[in-house]
């Protein structure tokens, strides 16, 4: 069962990437879902992630097709007031379509009109929906019905977990108890280890934030590699003190301090 997290259109872009790319490690896909923010701004946002160690494929971009075209991310979802479906598969066959559907009749239109995934909801009740909470009634019927994934949101919380995945749907979507959780770190990680069992990190503060890594990690050589900063130019501190690069290999403790500057163009 993947564990999605779906933006909320309340960070500013900066803080928005910084954010995704802290939790990268633990969550399997990221719906951009940032309606006010402009064209420039959205690709400034990729642009940050995609160079941050964030993969295409664990992004799902909200309606855009121009810019999951643009920059290669496999995965566009399509809310229910989007161009039709079979527009939208004829003209980028290249891309994977996931339609929002409230409804059996919803989810199997989009299956027969050419979504490769769906996402129902809202399962239950939240602060951005006035209507009534889904439920978990449908959702036996509908996997019954489609042979393409089904994807479930709306008020998930880490308690209902264990039943959805009985229920057997293909993924969770969270909005809110992510984003908006005091740490939304601690928070993906909680879900992640309820989904996944023990997710096997350690604990480091990276660029003041908290970040985790695989126990695999265990050097800063390491840790460039796995941040994909191997051909740009940086400056590494350890624990407040600045590291030559050849003692890359020192090691790194859980709740170790590491900052890690590194330098762009243009001035």
């Amino acid at each position: 069962m993947k564990l999605i997290a779906v933006t909320t259109d309340t960070y500013d872009f900066s803080q928005l990437g910084v954010t995704i790319v802290a939790l990268a490690p633990f969550v399997d896909e990221f719906v951009i879902r940032e309606k006010s923010k402009t064209a420039a701004e959205l690709c400034e946002l990729f642009d940050f992630i995609l160079e941050n160690g964030v993969k295409p494929e664990q992004l799902v971009v909200h309606e855009r097709v121009d810019l999951a075209h643009a920059y290669k991310i496999p995965t566009v979802q399509l809310p229910y007031y989007s161009m039709p479906l079979h527009y939208a598969t004829d003209v980028f066959p290249h891309i994977h379509f996931r339609k929002s559907v409230h409804s059996l009749e919803e989810a199997v239109e989009a299956e027969r009109a050419g979504a490769h995934s769906v996402t129902f909801g809202h399962l239950f009740a939240t602060q951005s929906k006035d209507t009534p909470p889904r439920g978990l009634q449908s959702i036996e019927k509908i996997k019954e019905q489609l042979t393409i994934p089904l994807y479930v949101i709306g008020g998930i919380r880490v308690e209902h977990v264990e039943t959805l995945h009985e229920l057997q749907v293909d993924g969770i979507a969270v909005m809110s108890s992510i984003f908006h959780a005091p740490s939304p770190v601690d928070c993906a990680i909680q879900f992640a280890t309820t989904i996944k069992g023990e997710t096997n990190m350690k604990s480091i503060q990276l660029n003041g934030q908290l970040y985790e890594l695989p126990e695999t990690v265990t050097t800063i050589d390491q840790l460039i590699q796995h941040l994909q900063l191997e051909q740009r130019i940086f400056v590494v501190e350890h624990n407040e003190e600045i590291v030559d690069q050849e003692a890359f290999n020192t090691p790194i403790l859980d709740r170790d301090k590491i900052e890690i500057i590194h330098f762009v163009g243009g001035g």
